[in-house]
């Protein structure tokens, strides 16, 4: 069977692509390999190609228009709602039902006379085509980048809060610390202590990929807080300069949901800056310190003239130019929030209002948080402000009406959450 797909992300159709590949069914399966994103390429592609079936992601721009030209030339499309897993059950059912159908039968004719025997092969011939449309109503999959521009902005508070408001939720949930980062979450989590206690290992992705060894997808990361914890193991040596190639492969070995990457404030290493073309959102810590907001301005001369640009300045400028070129957007998360300070001196600095706004914590419950491994959302008496703060990211990442659910019921909730709803034939 040839197979044509279309996803809105190309990590979303590199990942979708892969995991189909790795099926036990892919030797019957031959994929175009381009990512079909427009009407001129999908039209190219049922001319050349030839699909018999075409996947198409309903979050596409141009999706009406793929959609009716598949109609108009009788192609079976599957609608695509980031549930990879029914998608993969579906096509495998197809080949299923094919291997199913009985070869023609062969009939013999006997003539009254003492004639020749003559044999004739029936066949069934398909006068009408039926096109089937399959869509699925399910939580899209979403790669979700968190940077900090400077160093102690809180993009691991912010990380590590929108795992737990996801997981509540009954979300499948990774967060991935980049490999480059110094080992905070390891230690956070005590997981060095945990080992032996609960008679498991913890194994470090990323010092696999590093050292070109095979992953088992069954036994990494750590799961807790019904969340699959990717950090750096504090016990190995740090991991210098991680690859654009093999972030890719690392993030690639995740399958979850929402992958949570907390990039800290590597921004401006230029591998970073590649991988930020795969995410879904990206959204950047800032805090309203009057001195580092001044590291957004450029370093100018007695003249007036700019004598150089600072890091933090190079990579807003990085994140406007691939806004404006590419359409790759950003948001800003205003971390440390409180009305009691200047916070528009700031805004003007980004040069936009932040998305969210991440209310400012006592230092001592932040502590005593630490010395538990627990988490701010974990408080009875912050989950509602810290709900509050992060509505505006989780209502982007999820449908509307899992955003209100009751956070009591999470058993309910993962059933639901799996549920899929097939369309009618048309």
């Amino acid at each position: 069977m040839k197979i044509a797909i279309g996803m809105k992300s190309n990590f979303a159709f590199e990942r979708f692509v892969t995991t189909l590949l790795k099926s036990d069914f892919y030797q019957n399966i031959q994929l175009y390999e381009e990512n079909v994103q427009e009407i001129n390429l999908l039209e190219d592609v049922i001319e050349f190609w030839n699909p018999e079936l075409i996947i198409l992601d309903s979050k596409l721009p141009s999706f009406d228009d793929l959609d009716i030209l598949a109609n108009q030339k009788e192609i079976e499309v599957v609608y695509f709602n980031a549930d990879m897993e029914e998608v993969l059950n579906y096509v495998k059912g197809i080949f299923q039902e094919n291997d199913e159908i009985e070869e023609p039968q062969k009939k013999e004719i006997h003539y009254v006379t003492d004639e020749v025997k003559k044999e004739i092969v029936f066949k069934d011939r398909v006068i009408e085509k039926e096109i089937i449309k399959t869509a699925y109503t399910s939580i899209p999959n979403k790669l979700i980048v968190v940077g900090s521009m400077w160093q102690g902005a809180g993009s691991t508070t912010l990380a590590t809060n929108l795992s737990r408001a996801f997981a509540i939720r009954g979300m499948n949930v990774a967060y991935v610390e980049f490999p480059s980062s110094k080992p905070y979450m390891f230690d956070y989590l005590s997981i060095h202590a945990k080992e032996e206690q609960e008679e498991r290992k913890y194994i470090d992705y990323a010092n696999l990929i590093r050292k070109g060894r095979v992953i088992n997808k069954r036994n990494g990361g750590w799961r807790e807080y019904d969340i699959d914890w990717f950090v750096n193991d504090s016990r190995y040596e740090p991991i210098e300069n991680f690859t654009y190639e093999e972030m890719l492969k690392y993030v690639y070995s995740i399958n979850s949901t929402i992958t949570i990457v907390d990039l800290s404030s590597n921004l401006h290493l230029s591998d970073v800056q590649k991988f930020l073309h795969h995410a879904d959102d990206i959204y950047i810590c800032v805090d309203p310190d009057p001195v580092k907001v001044d590291w957004l301005a450029s370093i100018t001369n007695e003249q007036g003239e700019t004598k150089k640009q600072r890091k933090e300045k190079l990579v807003i400028d990085y994140l406007n130019s691939i806004e404006e070129k590419e359409g790759i957007s950003y948001k800003f998360v205003n971390m440390k929030y409180t009305k009691s300070i200047d916070n528009q001196s700031l805004w003007t600095s980004l040069g936009k209002k932040p998305t969210a706004f991440f209310p400012i914590v006592d230092y001592e419950v932040l502590i005593n948080l630490v010395w538990k491994s627990e988490f701010l959302y974990d408080l009875s008496n912050y989950q509602d402000l810290i709900e509050k703060s992060l509505k505006p990211i989780i209502v982007q990442n999820v449908p509307r009406q899992y955003y209100e659910i009751n956070k009591n019921k999470t058993k309910n909730i993962k059933g639901i959450l799996k549920a899929f709803k097939k369309g009618e034939k048309k």
